[in-house]
């Protein structure tokens, strides 16, 4: 979740309002994003616009890929 905020980029979420739920493993999370905030929650989001679910193996190896 930390390293969700950290990357988050105010300017690029201007204007936008979404509700991001993501299950890791047996973790459940949501990011709510309005207009360029984050708001990190532990649980399950209420109405998602988008959930992503994945193994911690998978969330550890996108970590460890170079971005370009």
């Amino acid at each position: 979740m930390l390293g969700l905020e950290a990357c988050f980029v105010p300017e690029a979420a201007a204007g936008l309002d979404l509700v991001y739920e993501f299950r890791v493993g047996d973790e459940v999370f949501h990011a709510v994003v309005a207009d360029g905030t984050i708001r990190m929650v532990h649980g399950p989001a209420q109405r998602p616009d988008a959930s992503i679910a994945m193994s911690e193996d998978v969330l550890v190896a996108m970590a460890e890929t170079p971005r370009r």
